[in-house]
C-alpha cells in the first residue's frame, strides 16, 4: 500500500530539497505542488520515520511531513494533484 504525504519547507534552494528527496530511497514518488510543497509517496513509511531520515540530509531546513487522505483533504488542485493524493504511486 502506498501512502501519500505532505511536506511543506522553508528552504529558499528548491532544488536541494529535490536532490534529497531523489536520493532517499524511502521517497517513492513526489509532485511539486507549490513553491515550498510537495506531494511524497511513500510504502509503510510513517511521516516520523521520514521526518527523522530527512532531517540530518536537511540541516537548517525547517520542515513538516503529515501524511493526507482524499476523503480528508479540500482545497483547489488540479486532477493531476488529486489523482496523486487519491491513488500514490511509485515513480514509473
Amino acid at each position: 500500500m502506498y501512502l501519500a504525504h505532505l511536506m511543506v519547507h522553508d528552504s529558499a534552494d528548491r532544488q536541494k530539497v529535490l536532490d534529497v528527496l531523489d536520493a532517499t530511497p524511502e521517497v517513492l514518488n513526489w509532485r511539486a505542488a507549490a513553491g515550498g510543497v510537495f506531494l511524497v509517496t511513500l510504502s509503510s513509511t510513517t511521516s516520523d520515520h521520514l521526518g527523522r531520515v530527512l532531517a540530518p540530509k536537511l540541516p537548517n531546513i525547517k520542515f513538516v511531513i503529515a501524511d493526507i487522505r482524499g476523503s480528508r483533504a479540500q482545497g483547489m488542485a488540479d486532477d493531476e494533484t488529486w489523482n496523486f493524493i487519491n491513488s500514490p504511486r511509485p515513480a514509473p
